[in-house]
């Protein structure tokens, strides 16, 4: 992160951090850095203490209060619903970087590995053998989230999930404010706006799944293929965010409500730097410059971005990993 950008987002979150001067509180760059610090490593709340010389209750106390700030901040600004005109904006992307006319966003659900939480039996424990909550989202041609639910046990499959979310059951209820129907380009054939989502997700006039089965005809393929390369973007957010916001990689030690808090505030995090970067604002794209995400040649070829060679990599061991921007001085130990 530029110090711009940390500039930009302070003054958005920072008086939302101040404390009673009267009680010689941390100030808001210092609760900013340590709550990025977390999120960017992952690290116990012990490595942190150590890190910031603060106690670990206190270090755990600004964690909280800041992830919560930042979600409630800029959720507002940077992933509120889109409206009718922007979802066509979506779609007009959509059809001119993947090919996929009338998408309106690509649907999908990822894994948070938690603790295993106390007295819940295998309610958390999901088919990867591991406990978690399940994040369910939908993003838009630029890998930037449009639409998101956190906090669903890990057990659950991912229809269940999506069918009881804020954005899902809206989208299967016919309520979600999406483009009227209308020709397909270059046609007179009339069609919907869709969501593009996987076989795990329900066929509706809105949602748009692959064809089953191996024995399809050319066009059934052909569909699959175009359906699959505009999926391709809600896993390349998810790749992404896991990547650069490294604590998704390890299970949170927390609560289930912190875990979700946690999870959100990752997400929101993830479009301001993604928005300010495509707009320019952060100078140089670090974190994702070209190549990091998938891309599509001339010739309608798909390359794998980068980002999924250190899919299975140790931690610590990615070349590309930087450091928190350090803007404020060390608490005062004096």
């Amino acid at each position: 992160m530029y110090p711009s950008l940390f500039d930009k987002l302070l003054n958005l979150v920072g008086t939302h951090l101040l404390k009673d001067p009267t009680k010689r509180p941390i100030d808001p760059p210092q609760r900013l850095i340590i709550t990025l610090h977390y999120l960017a490593e992952g690290c116990s709340m012990q490595e942190m203490s150590y890190s910031h010389m603060l106690g670990k209750t206190t270090v755990a106390n600004i964690i909280k209060e800041t992830t919560k700030v930042l979600w409630e901040v800029l959720q507002p600004i940077y992933l509120k619903p889109p409206t009718r005109p922007e979802l066509l904006q979506i779609a007009d992307a959509f059809n001119s970087k993947w090919n996929l006319p009338h998408c309106v966003g690509a649907i999908d659900g990822k894994h948070v590995v938690i603790q295993a939480p106390p007295m819940s039996g295998s309610t958390y424990f999901n088919y990867k053998k591991t406990f978690s909550i399940n994040l369910m989202a939908a993003c838009d041609a630029e890998y930037r989230f449009i639409f998101v639910d956190a906090g669903a046990p890990g057990g659950d499959h991912d229809a269940s999930v999506f069918r009881e979310s804020g954005f899902g059951s809206r989208i299967l209820q016919d309520q979600l404010n999406l483009p009227h129907t209308a020709n397909l380009p270059n046609t007179k054939v009339e069609f919907p706006y869709f969501f593009a989502a996987d076989a795990a997700f329900p066929l509706h006039e809105n949602i748009m799944r692959p064809y089953p089965g191996d024995k399809l005809s050319d066009a059934q393929k052909i569909f699959n293929y175009r359906l699959s390369r505009g999926r391709r973007t809600i896993e390349n957010a998810f790749g992404i965010l896991s990547q650069r916001l490294r604590v998704l990689r390890r299970p949170i030690i927390a609560n289930v409500d912190l875990c979700e808090q946690i999870t959100l505030s990752c997400v929101v995090l993830h479009n301001f730097i993604k928005y300010n970067e495509d707009n320019g604002a952060a100078g140089n794209m670090r974190y994702c410059p070209p190549g990091f995400a998938d891309v599509i040649n001339g010739e309608g070829t798909v390359s794998s971005g980068t980002w999924r060679q250190y899919l299975n990599s140790p931690e610590g061991s990615v070349p590309w990993q930087e450091e928190v921007i350090w803007r404020g001085a060390m608490p005062n130990t004096k």
